[in-house]
């Protein structure tokens, strides 16, 4: 995994964010229960929260071109991007 995110996020890694996206990952999703909760591929879940930390998205869905993420979701976004 971190050879996959020196290779694709990589202004993320040298910014030192790595491991701090990664800790908001692990805290996400083992306070997350219920449907949404349960994932087939964590490492891809965990590759999707990175690209979107790397772009400077809030993680977990992208809002669609033109459109605001939904209120709940930029809450949590602004709760855990400091």
């Amino acid at each position: 995994m971190a050879q996959w995110a020196r290779e694709n996020v990589p202004d993320l890694i040298q910014q030192g964010r790595g491991k701090r996206e990664t800790q908001k990952f692990i805290n996400f999703w083992r306070g997350k229960a219920g449907k949404d909760a349960t994932k087939i591929d964590w490492p891809a879940t965990w590759r999707n929260w990175m690209l979107n930390a790397d772009e400077g998205r809030p993680s977990g869905r992208a809002p669609s071109s033109g459109q605001s993420a939904p209120a709940d979701h930029r809450r949590e976004w602004e709760r855990n991007r400091s």
